[in-house]
């Protein structure tokens, strides 16, 4: 009477296999080559910067002076909005990089330690900076851009931009043409 439950856990059970030919050491499916990949990294980085930009614009606009009405609530949203879509974006490109990009990198490099030891270092420094910029942009997401924020928001924006555009130098210098010399 119960079969169909006893079933049902013993399936729970049993983790699926992946074939041998497409494991790597550590038991994962075995990451591809993308040659396309570097240049919608790239791509990835121009629509982040441009939103950063954007996002910057509209503060610059208010200029945080009253006016007759009170400070331009609706510069607020616009920010707020452009803010959402920028973490988004980021979002995406990270997990692109991370399931896409290092996971490939670190299978491939393993017998490279010069260049496993690089990869891995950017690796770690973009975590610790992913985990700053989320933080920020949680802090936003709880609390979003208003008056009474807008100066701090704009001062801790502009050192994410300064990290965010140094980060994207380095990985465009050294971490993707590591990639595509890979094939």
């Amino acid at each position: 009477m119960f079969d169909w439950l006893k079933k049902k856990e013993e399936a729970k059970k049993t983790p699926p296999t992946i074939p041998p030919q497409q494991q790597s050491q550590r038991g994962f499916a075995r990451a591809k080559y993308d040659p396309n990949l570097v240049i919608h990294l790239k791509n990835d980085h121009q629509e982040l910067l441009s939103l950063y930009k954007s996002i910057m614009q509209s503060l610059d606009q208010q200029n945080f002076k009253p006016h007759p009405s009170g400070l331009d609530q609706q510069i607020f949203r616009s920010v707020n909005d452009l803010l959402g879509e920028f973490g988004t974006a980021l979002k995406a490109h990270l997990l692109k990089e991370h399931v896409e990009l290092y996971i490939y990198l670190e299978q491939i490099l393993a017998k490279d330690r010069h260049a496993y030891e690089l990869m891995h270092s950017l690796r770690l420094e973009m975590d610790e900076i992913s985990a700053g910029v989320m933080g920020f942009l949680n802090t936003y997401h709880a609390s979003p851009i208003s008056a009474e924020n807008a100066a701090a928001f704009q001062r801790d924006f502009k050192k994410i931009g300064q990290v965010l555009a140094s980060r994207i130098k380095r990985e465009e210098e050294s971490l993707y043409p590591l990639y595509a010399n890979t094939l």
